[in-house]
């Protein structure tokens, strides 16, 4: 799973072996949730799409953008709304299976936008950014760091 930020465009890949077709419908159609959960230097977007695709979680630093493209995004106002591309892919094969769309509600938003500001302000040292996804994730499960994120949203919010 990969959530990135690049010059104002927001994208969740999903890479999935060989995913079911109940994987693939959940992606391109089901309902979507999101959560938000700052942890140390760590954004982690957690998500789940419908019944078969459980909440999982994908770690983020915007210092891990290329230079080029690792703009901060603006301030959000009270009625931005980020638009969340979604995209699953067959790991095995490379072949595109799903794409969609979504907003983020303008709450989640904001919250995102300053996390990332936030995180921009900070230095940035691999090393330590790393220990802390692996500390974190050696002690919840995605849908534990889901239930304790400081905001959440409905995808299309």
């Amino acid at each position: 799973m990969a959530y990135d930020y690049r010059a104002g465009h927001y994208q969740l890949v999903l890479c999935y072996n060989h995913p079911t077709p109940a994987e693939i419908q959940a992606a391109a159609a089901d309902p979507a949730e999101f959560a938000l959960k700052v942890v140390g230097p760590v954004i982690f977007v957690c998500f789940r799409f419908g019944r078969s695709i459980p909440w999982s979680d994908a770690p983020f630093s915007i210092h891990l953008a290329p230079e080029a493209v690792a703009e901060i995004p603006a301030p959000a106002t009270r009625e931005t709304r980020i638009l969340l591309q979604v995209f699953l892919v067959d790991a095995s094969t490379g072949i595109l299976k799903a794409m969609r769309a979504f907003t983020f509600s303008p709450a989640f938003s904001r919250a995102l936008e300053a996390g990332i500001a936030k995180q921009q302000e900070q230095p940035f040292d691999r090393p330590i950014y790393d220990q802390s996804i692996n500390q974190v994730q050696r002690q919840f499960t995605s849908h534990q760091l889901a239930a304790s994120a400081a905001i959440t949203c409905r995808g299309g919010e």
